[in-house]
Order: C-alpha cells, then structure tokens, then sequence
C-alpha cells in the first residue's frame, strides 16, 4: 500500500470517528441538553485522561444508553467514569431507586456485585451523591 493510500485510509478513519462523536452528542442532547451533551464531552475527553478516542466513543455510548434508560444526567456522567457497564450501573441505579437507601449495605444484596475496599469506597461516595437532595 503507497504511502498516500495510508494516509487517505488514516484520515477516513478519523473523519469516521469525529461523525461517531457528533452523532453520540447530538443523541445525548436529545435527552438532556446541548450544553449538557457538551459539557459530557469535555469531561471525557480522551485528551484528560489514560484512554484512546475509542475509549472515549465507548463512553459516551454508556453515557447514551444509561441517559435514555431514565437515569438523571450527573448521576450518569459520574456512573460511567466507573469503568463499570451500562447493565450494571443501571441494575445498581435501579436497585438503589427501589430501595432509596443509597448504601453499600444495600448492594450487598445484588447478585454479582463484590467490591474491594478501594471499589467500595468509590462506590459508596458516587452513590451517596445520588441520593442528596
């Protein structure tokens, strides 16, 4: 492959990628805000933190899929910095509203749901901010 057509491909590549970013902002405004959608996107920006832009696109997926299961959008921005999957923060989420307690004794009871001490604390502290209000 000549160097040229590498570079045509590497481009199309990012083109591709930037049209996915705006498409996954545009819906995630649609249930929220632009300024939110915005405001998502610069907090999980790629460029702030240890993941490539891939990474970030998967975010911003998780972000979409937890915002239009009904999850309010600051309890879902900081959900999906857990690194945990859109089905488990929603079973979390869900368990947590049903429950309304918001406490790590709470999930205990989750099927599945094992934390170690840093996990837990992590948890603990983006669920009790859910639960302020």
């Amino acid at each position: 492959m000549a160097m040229t057509e590498i570079i045509k491909q590497f481009e199309k590549e990012i083109l591709q990628q930037r049209t996915d970013e705006q498409q996954l902002k545009n819906e995630i405004a649609v249930v929220t805000t632009l300024e939110f959608a915005e405001q998502a996107a610069g907090v999980l920006d790629s460029k702030k933190h240890l993941y490539s832009f891939e990474g970030y696109l998967s975010l911003l997926q998780k972000l979409k899929t937890v915002l239009y299961a009904g999850m309010p959008p600051g309890d879902a921005l900081d959900a999906v910095q857990t690194g945990w999957s859109a089905e488990k923060i929603l079973e979390i989420w869900k368990y947590t509203q049903n429950n309304k307690s918001g406490s790590m004794e709470s999930l205990a009871g989750i099927p599945g749901i094992r934390f170690n001490q840093g996990e837990q604390q992590k948890a603990g502290h983006k669920i009790s901010k859910t639960h302020r209000k």
